[in-house]
């Protein structure tokens, strides 16, 4: 259901013919889960009964998957200047490269290369499983199997295989958490490399 279909909102709150709550009251909440994600997830657990998974997020997936353009071709993008940006995980989480081309509009296009570990995979609950399988299974997903963590050589190779796709590449922008090793072989390599740390301080709202 459209969860800003006010007739969808009666299966979740039969009693609101009753007036509890009334439906002044859900219009207004809704108003406010329309300007703030926060206010969305919580319109949507108590007045939807949608399950929401981090209701604090600063992202709004929504906004994110309408950007999406499978459509595009990397191979025509790779003779564009360009810059690497890399979150690197260890156990857990996913490790992403972005290749970001500015666009003569201001904004980027943007390409991932995304790394995770079998042992990981095999570990997670079974949602996040079938994400991490279909992700593998539609090519957004290179699984890592002769580790149970991802090392400083599945990163150096993953960005060295891009970067000498790109012949105006400037370089790789990333997290400095636990890239110290990384980032030295990377600049050894001819890569430059810049550490972004991704407090507050470095970070405009």
């Amino acid at each position: 259901d459209d969860w800003g279909d006010e007739r969808a909102w009666l299966k979740a709150n039969p009693s609101a013919v009753y007036g509890r709550p009334s439906i002044q009251y859900l219009r207004g909440e809704y108003k406010k889960a329309q300007n703030s994600y926060e206010q969305r997830a919580n319109f949507l657990t108590k007045h939807c009964n949608t399950f929401v998974n981090g209701a604090s997020k600063w992202l709004d997936i929504s906004e994110v998957r309408l950007c999406s353009n499978p459509a595009l071709n990397f191979d025509n993008y790779k003779d564009k200047k360009c810059i690497l940006a890399l979150d690197r995980a260890v156990t857990h989480d996913i490790t992403s490269l972005c290749i970001m081309f500015p666009d003569d509009d201001g904004g980027v296009t943007a390409f991932w290369r995304n790394i995770q570990t079998e042992n990981a995979i095999n570990n997670s609950n079974d949602h996040l499983k079938g994400i991490y399988r279909k992700a593998e299974h539609e090519g957004y997903l290179d699984v890592i199997t002769d580790s149970n963590a991802i090392r400083t050589e599945h990163i150096t190779r993953m960005v060295s295989l891009v970067y000498e796709e790109l012949p105006l590449c400037e370089g790789l922008a990333y997290d400095p958490y636990k890239m110290t090793e990384a980032a030295n072989r990377l600049d050894e390599a001819g890569i430059p490399t810049i550490a972004v740390g991704q407090g507050a301080g470095n970070m405009s709202e």
